[in-house]
């Protein structure tokens, strides 16, 4: 029999022993390679701003910190989103212990720490893994100060935590606001004396003077980056197939990346919370508050757009361990389904792992399958394709295409150079519009991407008052499991103009 105190212990084994693994895996196998989220990130940090395009600059000063101690390391990358990865994963635990008992927190958060969705958050340095981080922990600050051990008030430094985890948070990612309205709701429904606390209103909005800097580059750039923003909230076309297709694919990524069980305990909790209401247990109407409400209006929002499967990850931590109260630990004995669900659990992580590890060998050989664009797959061999053009890197680069095509050359190519994106339009479409081309009268290797077949690759018109001269050398593919992206190359000398956007914006201003 396993005394209460040694889930603790348990715990902390596995989860030294799970990012052990995992960063054994991206040291030796390397398999996942930098995305193009990340590639993008990691340009970010190569310049400095206090605002960026689509996102606050906490990942962009992440990056920039990560490569600046590691010269740009790769695995330093990986590296760092597994510890983030653990550390969120520590700071639920933690939360579930205040909350209930040892064992209890040590069941779900062993669960939360081998699913196959934070497998992926530790893979991948985006702002999801930030993002994670600091709400995890901001869920510790919170139940110490919703739950203090004794009934006298919360402790000041539980609000200081508070402050810290949600003004790192804000800079992460802009899913961390939510926590505002949310611990006003729960501090309504279950602790309402907390409203007469001071430090209960100073804590969260002093956290949101982090964003300051960012309110006032946004200011600068005709607020871009709520622009963006709101973009992801635009009305999809209504169709009950479509509806389908959205509800499903998120109700099918969700139960992948969580557990099945997880997302049955959605409509369960809200069911007995409508039913029972006042008489809901505070430790699991907490849960619900930041779990499955929030993660059922997720659901809800399938009735008007899509839904990317990362938007409700923020709410995981809750939502799984609501599964452990409705299915888990009923009459303090561990049920057959939470059993079932921990060797589901690690038997899909271990699909996925093995997915990561061998799936460009898979989609080289096997096919007809076709490998995301998005990956790190062929760009690390398309750039040295495209190296070989100009040894001595004396040309400028421009790159016509996604600016991932344009992150990922900028990692892969040798000595890491600068890469620019050509954009003739009028709309500022990404970062790489906020950054200087080329020095006019530069020679510069000039890669149009063809995404479809009907896009020939050859120069615009205005490409051809550019630049005085224009020679074809090439056109490559990117993975051989893909007929496209196509990549052509040409040498252009000299660069006569730049096209900018944001010179564009400023006359129109003007």
């Amino acid at each position: 029999m396993i005394s209460c105190c040694s889930h603790t212990r348990l715990f902390l084994i596995f989860l030294l022993g799970v990012t052990g693994l995992r960063l054994l895996w991206h040291l030796f196998l390397n398999p996942v390679g930098i995305t193009g989220d990340e590639a993008y990130n990691w340009e970010w940090g190569r310049n400095f701003a206090w605002g960026y395009y689509s996102k606050p600059p906490g990942s962009a000063w992440l990056h920039g910190f990560i490569g600046t101690l590691s010269n740009d390391s790769l695995f330093a990358i990986k590296a760092t989103a597994t510890l983030l990865a653990a550390g969120s994963s520590l700071f639920l635990f933690l939360a579930l212990r205040h909350l209930f008992q040892e064992r209890f927190a040590y069941g779900v958060a062993l669960i939360y720490l081998l699913s196959p969705g934070q497998w992926v958050v530790a893979s991948i340095l985006t702002a999801d893994a930030q993002l994670l981080f600091y709400w995890n922990l901001s869920l510790l600050a919170l139940v110490r100060i919703f739950f203090p051990k004794e009934e006298n008030s919360p402790l000041k430094r539980d609000f200081l935590l508070l402050f810290f985890a949600l003004a790192l948070g804000h800079l992460a990612k802009q899913m961390m606001l939510v926590q505002i309205p949310l611990l006003l709701l729960a501090a309504a429904f279950i602790r309402p004396r907390l409203f007469r606390h001071p430090l209960f209103y100073l804590a969260p909005l002093a956290s949101l003077a982090s964003l300051l800097p960012a309110l006032l580059w946004n200011a600068q750039h005709d607020w871009v980056t709520l622009t963006h923003t709101a973009h992801h909230f635009e009305k999809d076309d209504f169709s009950l197939s479509d509806l389908g297709e959205r509800f499903g694919a998120l109700l099918a990524l969700s139960a992948l990346l969580l557990t099945p069980l997880a997302v049955a305990a959605i409509p369960r909790s809200l069911k007995h919370w409508w039913q029972k209401k006042r008489a809901t247990d505070p430790h699991t109407l907490f849960l619900i508050l930041y779990g499955s409400l929030p993660f059922a209006i997720m659901f809800l929002l399938t009735l008007r757009q899509d839904v990317n499967p990362n938007w409700p990850a923020a709410y995981h931590g809750g939502t799984l361990a609501l599964a452990g109260v409705c299915y888990a630990f009923q009459e303090g004995e561990v049920s057959k389904a939470w059993r079932v669900t921990l060797r589901m659990t690690v038997a899909l992580t271990l699909l996925v792992i093995t997915l990561f590890t061998f799936a460009e060998f898979f989609f080289k050989i096997v096919g007809p399958a076709r490998a995301q664009r998005r990956t790190s797959w062929g760009y690390p061999e398309l750039a040295l394709q495209i190296a070989d053009h100009d040894p001595e890197q004396e040309h400028a680069l421009i790159l016509v295409g996604h600016r991932d095509g344009a992150s990922q050359l900028a990692f892969n190519l040798p000595n890491k150079p600068a890469v620019a994106v050509w954009n003739e339009e009028k709309k500022i479409a990404h970062q790489y519009d906020f950054w200087p081309g080329p020095e006019l009268g530069h020679t510069t290797l000039l890669i149009i991407e063809r995404r479809r077949e009907e896009n020939d690759g050859q120069p615009t018109d205005r490409m051809k008052e550019s630049f005085e001269h224009i020679e074809y050398l090439a056109e490559y593919d990117l993975h051989p499991s893909r007929e496209f992206p196509k990549f052509r190359v040409y040498r252009t000398s000299p660069l006569l103009s730049w096209p900018s956007p944001l010179a564009k914006n400023e006359k129109k201003k003007e």
